[in-house]
């Protein structure tokens, strides 16, 4: 079976077949042999001698013109039965399944995880639908579960006007998902979203069930040429849309698609009754002083069908979903300041919204002058607001049923609260924020007594995380917290009050005793008159949501992105860990070896430790499954290194350095033939291999004009080439150029000049791999300005530019040059004579290089592609295809086919050109437009992998009339690409390690 690698790392010289030195790396396996191109002729004719348009100088522009089953039982969310009234339930990232068993989780990296807790000593997630997108909430619903994401792409095969393209959608989505087997859940359906999903609700009752999406949309406005504003102004506002979608949800769990309204402005918070839902919109047509506008909206319809009321305009800004209510027919608004307001006032209104065509104000209010709005709780005949600026005020109001409202009293207190939730049958507030008293900024829990409005001291007592600087997702996400009572058993520090309320928050902050971030959950109780801080759950990453697991066990979940973690807290005071799971292992890197396959496990919990200290894990791994299984075994090495695959010998290369500009490099080798224990066998450490910051200019050695001197950048590519490892590192000099000597001008006086660089090739021979040597570097002269570098074969084309003069039009030129570095002798590497050549090289195969060229016309470049023969230290020109405006970005020969990755010189269209090779020509066989900046990777006989934006694009070019055969979603560009078979490997970091089939076909024909 033969494995195929490839990976893209070079600026504008991305080769599928034979590859950039720079962009190598990861595997030593033999790269696909393509179908020969007919013989040439046995007398060699073309031109050998190229002149081309040098677009490297500093011009403004080319042109001079300017399996696990499980029954499904949800604790948290019981089975929608038929009710007289309609229940709302907002989305979420998590779900509990089986009594406390199991989690529904949607991972930022992974999508949909289902995480079995059953044995909390050894977490497993044990199904997975692999959902790429942005994350936003879900709801689960028997055995489905409803799935809104942003960023998520989808394309379709369409035809205009007789010629096939490609439709892209992106944008927001509603995954439908399918968890009735929950080791295999399946994805059975998606509905698109326009724009930018913001929330959704879900409502049941009457044994029906319905959906609500709010989504914002934006399009940006360019100013026509020919008008000239009344006003002149740089801002020139675009267009935003507020879209509202309703869907009803059939007994087979499909979703129908209802209503669709469109409103103006964008989405600032949207919040819901059982028959009513608020959307709260800033307008881009309106001034930055203007308030909001609130659309009421009837949902009262058991099908989902909506009724849209009239907007009612609010005095100030409504900032998130607590600010809005609705009790009977009264919508009560509390709206705070623009960032931009001069009033700087807050309000508090009422309208009667009996007939929601026709609202009618009924009292109005301000209060906390001078004061932003933080923390609002409506209550049925009362509301509560928190202002802050240096204080924090605490706002009593008192509501009447028919809307009337006067403020009862005002307290003063340190910091703000951000939420607040009610308790102990209303008599009391939770509030969640922050105290900023004594220079600290500490996340807090306030107990308020909220029995009588006419207390001017409701604060009870006020508990601290004990950290300085702290801060959660709490402060702008009311999910992510936990407050629930009769969950605990602690008596408070006074001896003799039991606590038995429980409040888990999250927190984040700067632990200024150990010089080290913290996170996890804190842990708090409380009574009816006392809040206590209790025990920290730590956790290494950043806590999203923590909630109650196994109650019945007293089993607290943690979930962050890359984590979960179980904690028995029958001891409030002394939580105990249970388990732990990596939710989002971090490979960096996927390398293929014949018994084994290795990937880069990154250690992302380090980022606060000293560089010195950072490690990483190397893992071998069954390639049954690179992205789950658990390591056979696996290696510690130094964080950023860099694994190759050199004859079946895995190669670790890794850097450290100062800013004295020193690196030191080191190369160790292992043997992996047994997987289970690989073997050490050698290693090497150099100062030679580094890439810095430090470079010469006119035989003095210079630092950056910004930056620290000698900051080096990371651990140098290398490209494996036999049995040896190259690697290329470049000194950048400043070259002046004009038309006199550059040593005779001041800068100034040049009509252009530019930064260029060039080579130094380092080779370190492998053949012995228990004893690494690293031969004496080749140093390309300064004046060889650095173009590229090829490999095919045993050879490594090491691709340069001279300066040529300037026409009498002010025109740059350059020739281009290649010389051959022969490493079929790994001890004795051998660098060739330069040869002359249009362009860059793109390719070899053999004798035969494949070039791109940029040519000067009267005014512009042009631009081809061209297809010599090299013998005898002569580049012989057999065919050319002339690209026009077009430049070619990428190349990958497939077959007898070259594909060309086009953009378009002052449009920025992309587009894919398939040309047919034949032994003195070329000719364009399709064009296909394609989106986003095209990377190509070679996939397979007759196939191209195409990287465009977060996804690949699967080609057949193999046929007359090539064609986009799959799409392949990713959240991430990923990295090397590696084939094996006819199936292809993309380590992705948190997002893991993709995998795809050439055999996939997702893309219907029109």
């Amino acid at each position: 079976m033969q494995r195929l690698s490839s990976k893209h790392l070079s600026a504008g010289l991305t080769l599928c077949l034979a590859l950039f030195l720079s962009a190598c790396g990861g595997t030593s396996a033999p790269q696909p042999t393509p179908e020969p191109v007919p013989p040439p002729p046995a007398v060699l004719s073309g031109r050998t001698s190229f002149v081309s348009a040098d677009s490297g100088a500093n011009q403004s522009t080319l042109g001079l013109d300017g399996t696990l089953k499980l029954t499904v039982a949800d604790s948290a969310v019981p089975p929608v039965a038929a009710a007289p009234t309609r229940t709302v339930q907002e989305g979420d990232i998590f779900r509990m399944l089986e009594n406390g068993k199991s989690i529904l989780s949607l991972n930022r990296f992974r999508g949909l995880q289902i995480i079995d807790i059953s044995n909390t000593a050894s977490p497993r997630v044990v199904g997975r639908a692999a959902i790429n997108g942005e994350p936003v909430e879900m709801y689960r619903m028997g055995n489905r579960v409803y799935i809104l994401l942003n960023n998520w792409t989808e394309y379709k095969r369409i035809a205009t006007g007789g010629a096939e393209s490609l439709d892209q959608f992106s944008g927001g989505a509603v995954i439908t998902v399918d968890i009735a087997d929950l080791s295999a859940p399946k994805i059975l359906a998606t509905e698109r979203v326009p724009g930018n999903i913001d929330t959704s609700r879900l409502t049941s009752g009457a044994g029906k069930n319905a959906l609500y999406v709010t989504a914002s949309d934006y399009t940006a406005s360019v100013m026509p040429m020919d008008v000239v504003p009344a006003t002149p102004s740089l801002y020139y506002p675009g267009v935003s849309k507020t879209h509202v979608l309703s869907y009803s949800i059939n007994e087979q769990g499909q979703l129908i698609s209802k209503s669709t309204l469109q409103l103006g402005g964008n989405v600032q918070a949207v919040q819901a009754s059982g028959d009513r839902l608020m959307v709260a919109r800033a307008a881009d047509d309106l001034g930055r002083q203007s308030g909001s506008r609130v659309a009421l909206i009837d949902i009262s319809s058991p099908d989902g069908v909506m009724v849209q009321g009239a907007d009612v305009g609010v005095s100030g800004m409504v900032q998130k979903k607590t600010n809005m209510h609705m009790h009977g027919d009264v919508l009560r608004v509390v709206s705070g300041n623009w960032w931009s307001s001069g009033a700087n006032v807050n309000h508090v209104e009422t309208f009667n919204m009996a007939d929601i065509g026709r609202p009618k104000p009924i009292d109005h209010d301000t209060f906390g002058a001078g004061q932003q709005l933080f923390g609002t709780s409506f209550f049925a005949d009362k509301a509560f607001f928190v202002t802050y600026l240096r204080k924090d005020p605490f706002h009593a109001f008192s509501i009447t049923p028919d809307g009337t409202m006067k403020e009862e009293s005002e307290f003063i207190v340190s910091g703000w609260n951000d939420f607040f939730v009610p308790v102990q049958n209303q008599t009391r507030l939770i509030g969640v924020g922050h105290n900023d008293e004594n220079d600290r900024r500490s996340l807090a829990i306030s107990l308020y007594d909220v029995t009588d409005l006419k207390n001017t001291k409701p604060l009870l007592m006020r508990a601290e995380v004990d950290l300085a600087n702290s801060w959660s997702q709490a402060n702008w996400d009311d999910r992510a917290f936990t407050v629930l009572e009769n969950a605990a058993n602690a008596i408070a520090p006074d001896g003799k009050t039991r606590e038995t309320g429980l409040i888990l928050l999250p927190f984040t902050g700067f632990n200024a005793n150990t010089r080290e971030n913290s996170a996890g959950v804190q842990i708090f109780t409380f009574s009816a008159s006392t809040v206590t801080r209790r025990g920290i759950m730590k956790q290494d990453t950043e806590v999203r949501r923590s909630f109650m697991g196994d109650t019945a066990n007293n089993l607290a979940a943690n979930l962050s992105d890359s984590e979960l973690s179980l904690f028995s807290i029958v001891n409030a005071e002394s939580p105990q860990v249970k388990g732990r799971l990596p939710l989002a292992p971090n490979y960096g890197q996927f390398v293929l070896f014949k018994n084994v396959d290795v990937r880069y496990h990154v250690n992302d919990n380090q980022w606060w430790s000293s560089t010195a200290a950072r490690t990483d894990q190397v893992e071998l791994v069954p390639l049954a499954n690179p992205d789950g299984a658990a390591p056979l075994s696996s290696i510690t090495v130094p964080s950023n290194a860099k694994l190759y695959n050199v004859a079946e010998k895995l190669v670790v290369v890794s850097s450290a350095g100062g800013n004295d500009g020193t690196v030191n490099t080191t190369i160790t080798t292992y043997d992996l033939a047994d997987a289970a224990k690989p073997v050490r066998l050698g290693s090497l450490t150099t100062t030679e291999l580094a890439q810095t910051n430090i470079y010469p200019m006119m035989g003095k050695t210079i630092c950056p004009m910004i930056g620290p001197c000698g900051g080096w950048y990371g651990t140098l590519d290398a490209t494996v080439v036999g049995n040896a490892l190259v690697f290329a590192t470049q000194v950048t000099p400043i070259l002046l150029r004009g038309p006199k000597p550059a040593a005779a001008l001041a800068m100034s006086s040049l009509p252009y000049g530019y930064y260029s660089s060039s080579y130094t090739l380092h080779v370190l021979d492998l053949s012995k791999p228990a004893q690494p040597v690293l031969l004496p570097k080749i140093a390309m002269a300064e004046n060889e300005q650095a173009v590229g570098l090829v490999k095919s074969g045993n050879t490594v084309w090491v691709n340069y530019k001279q300066a040529e003069a300037v026409t009498s039009s002010g025109q740059a030129q350059a020739k281009y040059y290649v010389k051959a570095l022969d490493v079929s002798n790994a001890s004795a590497p051998k660098l060739g004579s330069a040869i002359n050549v249009p362009g860059r090289v793109m390719a070899v195969v053999g004798d035969v290089m494949y070039t791109v060229d940029e040519s000067w016309g009267d005014k512009t470049v042009t631009n081809s592609v061209n297809m010599l023969i090299v013998r005898d230290n002569l580049a012989y020109l057999q065919a050319s295809q002339a690209l026009g405006g077009q430049y070619a970005r990428d190349l990958s020969i497939e077959g007898k086919n070259l594909v060309l990755a086009l953009a378009e010189n002052g449009t920025g269209k992309n587009a894919l050109a398939v040309i047919e090779v034949g032994s003195q020509s070329l000719t364009r066989k399709a064009t296909l437009d394609v989106p986003f900046y095209p990377m190509l990777h070679h996939a397979g006989p007759g196939k191209v992998l195409v990287q465009a934006g977060y996804g690949f694009l699967l080609y057949d070019v193999s046929t007359a009339a090539p064609f986009a055969q799959a799409f392949f979603p990713t959240a991430n560009w990923g990295g090397q690409v590696s084939v094996l078979g006819k199936d292809i490997y993309v380590p992705a970091n948190a997002y893991g390690i993709y995998q795809f089939n050439l055999d996939t076909v997702n893309l219907s024909k029109p």
